[in-house]
């Protein structure tokens, strides 16, 4: 059995080794620039890339994020099987949706800083569960941006037990449970667009 992994082990680090090799030689030298057509208007680009992929990507994640939210807030009222399936459908929604957003962070999301509040990974687990016995978390410093944002509720819903019983049981019979959902309910507040 070992024998096989070690074969496998060798034959993936040949051909990494030949695939970077093979895409070295190929590269063009770093001084030499992407030709650019003399008359291509990059205005006109930039605009159609703004309202044909940017603006609309903006307005679906929106759509997703509203719908995340309203989720986490029938979970929050009524944390059961249902809603706790539901929310977790919407924020995996929400969150593909964010992925092809983020690398747009320019303009509006960087002067909200948005990346900080949406997608810090990892997620800081020991962070989270201060701000949660605390109940005063502030997540516009820095030291929170690792326990907020998509990872943050992907802990909250999937990560804090093995079972959905185990997890729901921490939402409603758990002497901390009033403060775990009041963290969710910051969390999906924070990520609201300004």
């Amino acid at each position: 059995m070992l024998r096989f992994l070690w074969l496998k082990v060798s034959i993936c680090c040949a051909l990494s080794l030949v695939l970077c090799y093979c895409v070295d030689k190929h590269q063009a030298p770093e001084d030499t620039p992407y030709p650019i057509a003399p008359n291509t208007d990059r205005a006109a680009v930039l605009k159609q890339m703004a309202d044909e992929i940017v603006i609309p990507g903006y307005a679906n994640f929106k759509v997703k994020l509203n719908a995340m939210t309203s989720a986490s807030e029938q979970f929050i009222a009524v944390p059961d099987t249902n809603t706790l399936k539901a929310f977790r459908q919407s924020w995996l929604e929400a969150y593909l949706e964010w992925q092809k957003v983020e690398s747009f962070d320019f303009g509006p999301a960087n002067d909200f800083a948005t990346k900080m509040f949406f997608n810090i990974y990892p997620t800081n687990v020991t962070t989270i569960n201060a701000n949660i016995a605390s109940g005063t978390a502030n997540l516009e410093v820095s030291g929170s941006f690792a326990a907020q944002g998509f990872p943050a509720l992907d802990y909250l819903l999937n990560g804090l037990a093995g079972n959905n019983d185990a997890i729901l049981a921490l939402y409603t019979v758990a002497s901390d449970a009033p403060q775990r959902k009041a963290y969710l309910q910051k969390l999906t507040a924070q990520m609201q667009f300004k």
